[in-house]
């Protein structure tokens, strides 16, 4: 059931990098009917992010417990970037997209897989 979990959440870490860049080069985030995360393929941000979560997933299938780690402070600290944004321009005038729903889905489903105990003590390595 551990492995499972570990396997799930790095299939969810490369699912997030592919909507993060396919954002990017579909230019969602030009459309200002709503909230949107804006991060184009020029930015070293969208990369330094596409490169963490390759790098989580491919340690976490190897079941390497840095990867867990870095997994579980990278996804906390995107999920509080974007929630900040969210909050910071929400109105009822102003929802956030789906894609930024899809991205939040995402790393909330992340982080459910990574924090238990024994998905946690399956990344020995």
């Amino acid at each position: 059931m551990a492995r499972t979990r570990i396997i799930l959440a790095a299939v969810t870490a490369v699912v997030y990098v592919a909507a993060v860049v396919g954002n990017s080069l579909l230019n969602l985030a030009g459309n200002a009917s709503h909230v949107s995360i804006q991060i184009s393929l020029n930015q070293p941000v969208m990369w330094l992010i596409a490169l963490c979560g390759l790098l989580i997933a491919i340690g976490l299938l190897g079941r390497y417990a840095w990867a867990w780690w870095l997994g579980l402070a990278a996804s906390a600290f995107q999920l509080y970037r974007l929630g900040s944004r969210v909050i910071n321009q929400y109105s009822l005038s102003h929802l956030p997209g789906m894609h930024v729903v899809l991205l939040f889905s995402l790393l909330v489903i992340f982080l459910l897989l990574l924090i238990s105990p024994k998905a946690m003590a399956s990344c020995h390595r």
